[in-house]
């Protein structure tokens, strides 16, 4: 009996170590995928953080880079076609967790 108590406390107090050591990432097939890599092109120059190496993309660096996208944007630094625009949306859609704008 002691030995299961001390397993079941064992167990509690590592099992938050390991829910909060994973990230989330974009799936390679993700169609998000290609939008990053036209938001740092579309930027014309090396950002921060650059995505190009680093792949699968995680969501909360990938979200830091579409708000500093849409600040750009809002700037008129970048002007956006329909289709940049639509994607802009989509994205912030899909990923309302890491995304705090209006």
């Amino acid at each position: 009996m002691q030995f299961k108590e001390r397993l079941l406390i064992t167990a509690a107090l590592c099992l938050p170590v390991f829910v909060f050591s994973q990230s989330t990432y974009f799936s390679p097939a993700s169609k998000h995928n290609h939008f990053i890599d036209r938001m740092e092109i579309l930027q014309g120059k090396v950002v921060d953080q650059n995505f190009s190496t680093n792949k699968p993309y995680n969501r909360k660096f990938a979200g830091d880079l579409a708000l500093a996208f849409d600040s750009l944007t809002k700037a008129g630094t970048i002007k956006l076609s329909r289709q940049d625009a639509y994607n802009l949306n989509s994205f912030y859609a899909n990923n309302s967790e890491w995304y705090n704008g209006d």
